[in-house]
């Protein structure tokens, strides 16, 4: 028998470990950092996975509470043990909302039960669970997309908890991304070999750059090194290939080099295509597309990339 689950809705960060300048949280979407003049570092989920004494504390944004008794407790109950609580954003940059982390045998409190002291604030909570039971999704590995209610009856709505009672595929899918996720302890992928440098990036390839530098975590620009990608990313220690293509149009079709082809097919499980049409204009807009077995490599928003192989490869989305 499967443990109850619980989605929760908060802003966007890297770690959640607390207010970083390279780590701000994002939360355009939430409507009360903007109707209130509240700056977004004030969001109390940026702690939600900073420990503190071997545990972490889980806020839920603008909540009254959480209807345990959806999740098995009695009606008296004030809270439940056992719960997986997955936690998920809205990407500022593909605009889906995403799988970004878990807590595993979480206990769950019908009302606000604890208040802790984070630099500035007082951060309210009512989710417990052991640090090493809290698992932090890497970037480029935040691949599950959580249906909106504006897109899908009974998908998450307006409130900030959802108990995808009308989607059980949807909880399927995330208990498969919880069992099958494997932390790393160390670095597997050696660097490679330096080459030489390849003809400056143009115009539109720079500020593609500088967004996807700012995306992903922990950044080295590598692409005057010839290695077949732009970016190396470390997550959670594990090393992800980032190739950035910077498009003027508004279609995504682009080409990659023998050597990027070449990276793309050795790296296809780490190696990330991050794509910006309308480059330096105010319709820019991020395609991000990683590889599954499944369905090869798609984006965020469910566009399939076909290849057609040359020297190098072209790639587009089919219209």
């Amino acid at each position: 028998m499967h443990n109850p689950i619980v989605f929760i809705r908060i802003g966007w960060m890297k770690y959640y470990r607390g207010a970083q300048k390279s780590d701000p949280l994002r939360a355009e979407n939430f409507s009360f950092f903007r109707n209130n003049n509240v700056p977004f570092s004030n969001g109390h989920e940026q702690w939600n996975f900073a420990p503190l004494e071997g545990k972490v504390y889980g806020y839920v944004p603008r909540s009254s509470g959480i209807n345990i008794t959806k999740l098995g407790a009695s009606p008296k109950s004030e809270a439940i043990q056992g719960v997986t609580v997955v936690f998920t954003a809205l990407d500022p940059f593909a605009m889906v909302l995403k799988v970004v982390g878990w807590y595993e045998n979480a206990t769950v409190f019908r009302h606000i039960e604890y208040e802790h002291k984070r630099g500035n604030l007082t951060v309210e909570s009512s989710i417990e669970a052991s640090f090493d039971k809290a698992t932090v999704l890497p970037v480029p590995l935040r691949t599950v997309t959580i249906p909106a209610a504006q897109r899908i009856k009974g998908g998450f709505g307006q409130s900030p908890i959802w108990y995808a009672e009308k989607h059980p595929e949807v909880i399927e899918r995330v208990r498969f991304l919880i069992k099958s996720y494997k932390r790393n302890d160390e670095k597997t992928t050696s660097r490679p070999p330096r080459n030489s440098n390849p003809e400056r990036r143009k115009e539109v390839e720079d500020f593609a750059m500088m967004l996807a530098m700012d995306y992903f975590e922990e950044t080295e620009d590598v692409s005057s090194e010839n290695y077949g990608w732009d970016i190396n990313s470390y997550s959670n220690n594990q090393l992800f290939q980032i190739e950035v293509k910077g498009i003027s149009a508004n279609r995504v079709h682009f080409e990659l080099t023998p050597n990027e082809y070449d990276a793309l097919q050795a790296h296809k499980e780490t190696y990330v295509l991050f794509v910006v049409t309308g480059a330096l204009t105010k319709a820019a807009k991020c395609h991000i597309f990683r590889y599954s077995s499944s369905t090869k490599w798609i984006s965020d928003q469910g566009d399939k990339l076909t290849f057609k192989s040359r020297t190098g490869a072209v790639a587009k989305v089919a219209p």
